[in-house]
């Protein structure tokens, strides 16, 4: 990568040229007050990655010979997100997980950022050189271990109780599902991700439901966790988002030694076995997008990942089948997103989410679901019979409220989409 020096500050205001210049003088910050390093000259500031949250830099001073690190990674969030997250919650996390050993070393959190270990050396399992994926028995083993240690780290002093509110449940994102508010939460998601008419119907009829069906559906994922735990579960610090994004190793690595957790801005005190089954249906995905299988992870792999997984945890209060029991509540509302979010977001082929329906066939059966799905018929093809069509539209028209014209505006569009497709 070339050594771009810091940007001239003679461009129009933009937000990402006050931002750049913001990274540029936080890198020569960092390397003045934490290294000596008094000439700014030798200090390059390169963005590497620009994403939704903020932007990514190369803060480096390559020919400072007696500094190190002499390259760190920067993370600086856009002022939109700044108004979003806690800060100062994020910064304890943040050091308390660096100090667990856990993901890259930090350097310096600050109240718009943060500095760390730069990862140039690894990649990540998205798009690994070495082609290898977490469906790999001995990546995601290591992926269990590091789990499994960040959720032994405690953190001090912060919102423990911040996924037990509505306003946690609002975020559609992954870090929103970690949350006692379940209904609200896909609430959230048939408004932001289905939206009105079509791709909810979509959604309906791929699975074969009613809107009341699925109401009772999200109605029964709230009362399977709530009413187990009786809201009195011990939190544990989550990652919340550990896909393989998140997930780097060595460029040549194809055993997982290397294998860290990165990205930990929405790592947020939640259920223990959120984590597990989020990280448990992207590792049976890959599995499906790798052709080794057509179905969700097996049993047995399901029980290794554990066992690997407590060994790291280090308590010796939880059992094995205590884990597997907790994931097994928490999986059935990732299951049931995912399957939504594919049919609303029309994420390639809905058939391609049929393993996920079956290990949520096989949930609702394990719990004693009254009417499970049959994923044997999904995706359905066409909506419930066309005598359902008018109890959908009464249905519908009672979930909104009274002085709601475009909830009801809806429900006849719905309506008229159920008579039009129906057999």
């Amino acid at each position: 990568m070339g050594h771009a020096r810091f940007i001239e500050e003679t461009y129009a205001e933009r937000p990402e040229d006050d931002m750049t210049r913001k990274a540029n003088v936080l890198c020569k910050d960092f390397f003045r007050d934490f290294h000596g390093v008094m000439n700014p000259d030798l200090v390059t500031n390169d963005e590497i990655n620009n994403g939704n949250q903020g932007s990514v830099y190369r803060c480096a001073c390559d020919d400072c010979t007696d500094v190190n690190p002499n390259v760190v990674a920067q993370k600086l969030f856009k002022d939109r997100m700044l108004n979003q997250f806690n800060m100062t919650d994020m910064g304890l996390i943040r050091s308390a997980i660096s100090a667990g050993g856990v993901g890259a070393e930090l350097f310096w959190f600050h109240d718009e950022g943060y500095f760390e270990e730069f990862l140039g050396h690894k990649s990540d399992l998205k798009n690994h050189p070495t082609g290898i994926t977490i469906a790999d028995q001995n990546i995601w083993s290591a992926h269990a271990a590091e789990i499994g240690k960040l959720h032994a780290i405690s953190v001090n002093d912060i919102d423990k109780e911040r996924y037990t509110t509505f306003n946690f449940a609002e975020s559609t994102g992954p870090g929103g599902a970690n949350t006692r508010q379940i209904i609200h939460h896909f609430d959230s998601i048939e408004k932001k991700t289905c939206g009105e008419g079509e791709k909810m119907m979509n959604f309906l009829t791929h699975m074969g439901w009613t809107r009341s069906e699925f109401k009772n559906n999200v109605l029964w994922l709230e009362d399977l966790v709530r009413g187990h735990f009786k809201d009195e579960e011990v939190a544990i610090l989550s990652h919340n988002d550990a896909h393989s994004s998140n997930v780097m190793m060595d460029k040549d690595d194809t055993t997982g030694e290397t294998l860290i957790l990165i990205d930990f801005d929405l790592a947020a005190y939640g259920y223990r076995g959120y984590d597990a089954a989020f990280i448990m249906k992207q590792i049976s995905g890959q599995a499906v997008r790798d052709g080794l299988t057509d179905e969700f992870m097996s049993d047995d792999d399901i029980n290794e990942w554990l066992r690997i997984y407590k060994t790291n945890l280090n308590d010796e209060t939880v059992s094995h089948e205590e884990l597997l029991f907790e994931v097994n509540l928490m999986l059935p509302s990732v299951a049931l997103k995912n399957v939504m979010n594919s049919s609303c977001g029309n994420r390639g082929n809905i058939s391609n989410s049929k393993y996920v329906v079956c290990k949520y066939e096989e949930l609702q059966r394990m719990h004693g679901y009254p009417q499970p799905i049959n994923c044997e018929n999904f995706p359905n093809k066409r909506p419930n019979q066309c005598d359902e069509c008018e109890a959908i539209l009464i249905d519908c028209i009672r979930n909104c409220d009274v002085d709601d014209v475009q909830c009801a505006s809806s429900c006849n569009r719905e309506f008229a989409y159920c008579e039009n497709h129906c057999e």
